[in-house]
């Protein structure tokens, strides 16, 4: 999350700067909306059957699945 978070704060006044302030506002918004969503069904999937990202990960796509969530995590 700090990686994400100073990155973006880092970055985000010469992204307006060449984005125009309406292009980056709703680029902003729609970037935000798609990564709720997408929080929102991790979440609603890991409660309704349990254990980690990795063991979903695996339950979704096998070992190739696990793996790659396994990846994600070390970049993120």
């Amino acid at each position: 999350m700090k990686g994400f978070v100073c990155t973006g704060i880092l970055y985000l006044p010469k992204a307006f700067y060449n984005g125009g302030w309406g292009f980056s506002t709703i680029a902003m918004f729609l970037s935000f909306m798609l990564t709720y969503w997408c929080c929102m069904r991790l979440m609603d999937i890991r409660i309704k059957f349990g254990g980690s990202y990795s063991e979903l990960g695996y339950r979704a796509m096998g070992n190739t699945g696990k793996i790659l969530v396994d990846i994600s995590l070390i970049v993120s």
